[in-house]
Parts: structure tokens; sequence; C-alpha cells
């Protein structure tokens, strides 16, 4: 009993204790920055087309990601399943695999979500899917520690989590600017 009258009072102490945090705008801004990059063409590609089946559509396509050090192109292999009728705009839904997988894991949930009306999309992680050289997760691991080592203003990649999130920019303005790719 005697603990739940000091409750209220380390509920207090705790609240002003908090730090106080910037703007969310401002915070959104410093997170782009970081995340921001040269953009290229998206250079969309379809390799495959299937369906309709079941009402379903599904897409096997890649797009242009970001110019790559050594100056060649990344490129992000993209599965997109979507209702066949495609006359009129449906809202589109991004699914990500874990370590290890790859978008390929993610039909059924894609093929979930598209009987319900979405487009949705899964790609492959980078060192991911077609993005694995044959090494599994070890590529994927060597390349995060890589990017613990490089330096402040040394050019690197960071895999885990901004070239993830610049990835799925890249997919978003696939989407902005799908024009004949049927949805």
């Amino acid at each position: 009993m005697p603990v739940l009258l000091w409750l209220p009072f380390l509920l207090i102490t705790q609240a002003e204790a908090l730090p106080a945090y910037r703007p969310a705008a401002e915070t959104k801004a410093a997170f782009q920055k970081q995340l921001d990059r040269p953009k290229i063409p998206l250079d969309a590609r379809v390799d495959k087309t299937s369906g309709p089946n079941a009402g379903l559509v599904t897409e096997l396509l890649s797009f242009a990601s970001e110019n790559r050090a050594d100056g060649t192109i990344e490129r992000v292999p993209a599965l997109i399943v979507r209702p066949a009728d495609n006359t009129k705009p449906r809202p589109a839904v991004v699914v990500l695999h874990g370590t290890g997988g790859n978008k390929f894991d993610m039909t059924s949930t894609l093929e979930d979500l598209a009987q319900l009306g979405f487009v949705a999309i899964s790609i492959d992680g980078r060192y991911h899917g077609e993005r694995n050289s044959g090494n599994g997760t070890d590529d994927y691991n060597q390349a995060i520690t890589r990017a613990w080592r490089t330096k402040p203003g040394e050019p690197g990649e960071h895999p885990f989590y901004f070239d993830t999130c610049w990835d799925i920019w890249r997919t978003l303005d696939f989407f902005a600017d799908a024009s004949g790719c049927g949805f």
C-alpha cells in the first residue's frame, strides 16, 4: 500500500524530467537530409507480368535507386501484386522482408492485400534476394560492419537503415511516376 501512495509523486517527478524534443517538422527535415542523395532517373523496367489469376496481376520489375561509388547503378528488384481491374487509382502498400529474406517471401501477404484492393509491392533489401552475391547474410553483415567503421564525411553505404529508407523513398517515387505500369 505505501508504494501506491508514492506513485503519483513519482509520475509527476518523471514527467518534469522529460527532455525537450525538437519540433516534428525539424526532425523530419534532418532525417531527410541524412538520407538524401542525388536522384537519378527511375528507369523502371518490367521484366515479367503474369495474370490475371484469381483477379490479380503479378509483376516483376526493377527501378534505379542511385549511383554507386563505383559508378554503377543500384537497381531495386520489386514484386508487385495488384487487382487486375486497373480502371481506378488504388492505395499502395510497401511490404518488407526480414533479414535473410527476399521479396518472394512476402508473396502471400501481397496477394492478401491485393485481394482487398491494394497495389502491394515488396522489394529486395540490399544484399538480399536478387541483390545478394550468393553469400547469404555474410555480405549483408560485412556491409553493416563497414558502415559502422566509415568515418563521417567518407563515402559509404548504410544498408540496414539509411539505404533501406532511401530505397523505400525511391519506391514511393516509382508509384508517383508509375504511368504506363498498369496502375
